[in-house]
C-alpha cells in the first residue's frame, strides 16, 4: 500500500501530531509520500500533481489545508484512492471550527473516512458530513531515544500555549490553579 500524506512536515519538523503520523507509517512500513502544502508553498496544482503522480492507494489529509484548497474535489476523479481526514482538535461545535465547518462540509462527499479526536462529536460529525467517522487519538511522536539534560530539570512541566479564548480559557485557568500549589514552568 502506498499513502500520501498530506501534512506539514518540513517546515514545521517538530509538529509532534504530523511527526506521528511518520512515525506510524513508517512502523507499519507502509511506504509514504509526504506533501507538504507549506514547505515552497506549492500551488494546490501543484500538491494535486504531486498527489497523482506517486500513484498511490490513500490519501490522509493530516491538516486542514487540504480541505481549504479542495484538494479532495480536485484528485477524486483523477485517481482511484481513498481519502481519509484528521482533525485534532477539541473545539466545542458552538465555535463551528473558526467558522470553516460549512466550507469544509463542501470536501465530504470527496472523503471516504474521517478520524477525530474528540470522541464526543462522533455523531455530529457523522451527520453533517454524511461518511463514517471514527475516535482516534491525538496522535504524537514517541522520541525513540530519550536524552536527560539537567539543565532542562523541572518539578513539574505544562508545554502549550495559555490563551484567555474559548475554549482554551479553562485550559488556562487550570494550569494557573495548579502553578499555586505546586512549582510549575510553562513552555509555550
Amino acid at each position: 500500500m502506498k499513502v500520501a500524506l498530506i501534512a506539514a512536515i518540513y517546515q514545521e519538523p517538530f509538529a509532534p501530531d504530523h511527526r506521528g503520523l511518520v512515525q506510524g507509517l513508517e512502523s507499519l512500513k507502509i511506504k509514504y509520500k509526504i506533501v507538504d502544502p507549506q514547505f515552497n508553498n506549492p500551488s494546490s496544482e501543484q500538491l494535486v500533481q504531486q498527489i497523482i503522480e506517486y500513484q498511490l492507494d490513500v490519501v490522509l489529509h493530516g491538516m486542514t489545508d487540504s480541505l481549504k484548497d479542495e484538494i479532495p474535489r480536485r484528485i477524486k476523479d483523477k485517481i482511484k484512492t481513498k481519502q481519509l481526514f484528521c482533525m485534532w482538535d477539541y473545539r466545542p461545535k458552538e465555535l463551528k471550527y473558526d467558522n470553516l465547518w460549512d466550507y469544509w462540509k463542501t470536501q465530504a462527499s470527496f472523503l471516504d473516512h474521517i478520524f477525530i479526536s474528540n470522541k464526543e462529536q462522533i455523531d455530529w460529525w457523522q451527520k453533517d458530513f454524511q461518511t463514517s467517522v471514527s475516535y482516534l487519538p491525538h496522535g504524537c511522536y514517541v522520541f525513540n531515544k530519550l536524552i536527560y539534560d539537567k539543565e532542562f530539570r523541572y518539578p513539574l512541566v505544562f508545554i502549550g500555549q495559555m490563551m484567555d479564548q474559548v475554549p482554551y480559557n479553562k485550559r488556562t485557568e487550570l494550569i494557573e490553579q495548579i502553578s499555586q500549589k505546586v512549582p510549575l514552568t510553562i513552555i509555550d
